[in-house]
């Protein structure tokens, strides 16, 4: 299979799934656009995918932070301007513990970032999703199965035993 001419959005790419994920489409053949909080880290990412698949064509975009829904609206802005077209997107970015951390709207961090902020993301590039006819993939975890959602609300904003396992449950 090719991915020549195809332009692939990986979040969290850093490491672990999301870094095999876009070493795997740059082996395709894709352009592969890393979506990182950390763009330092990630241009050791670049290289040792370039070095892996020469030729391949890996870009850094700018910063994301999922955590902040500023940060994902300059993200996507900024690629729908640069790229004419997205025909894959992996929601690979997540976090399974943080402090106890609040957006300024009051939002659980692990919600936010795990949850919302993929969503944001998704439906500001979703123009260019859908006239390329792309493939949307959200990486989650199984750890949503130990939780009942008794409180919906509660997701977005209570701490309690079970508060990234809500927020997986909802992806």
């Amino acid at each position: 299979m090719s991915l020549e001419g195809k332009v692939a959005l990986v979040t969290g790419a850093t490491s672990g799934i999301g870094l095999e994920t876009a070493s795997a489409l740059a082996g395709l053949g894709a352009t592969v656009i890393l979506g990182v909080r950390n763009t330092s880290a990630a241009e050791g990412v670049v290289k040792s995918i370039v070095k892996k698949h020469p030729g391949s064509k890996v870009v850094i975009g700018p910063s994301l932070d999922l955590m902040s829904q500023d940060s994902v609206r300059k993200f996507a802005a900024a690629i729908n301007e640069q790229y004419p077209a997205i025909h894959i997107l992996i929601n690979n970015a997540g976090v399974s513990f943080m402090s106890k951390t609040f957006t300024p709207d009051g939002v659980g961090g692990i919600a936010q970032t795990n949850h919302l902020g993929p969503y944001t993301l998704t439906r500001l590039l979703e123009r260019k999703l859908v006239a390329s006819k792309a493939r949307v993939v959200t990486v989650a975890s199984v750890t949503h199965r130990t939780t009942l959602m008794v409180d919906a609300r509660a997701f977005l904003t209570d701490w309690r035993s079970g508060y990234y396992q809500h927020s997986k449950r909802r992806r």
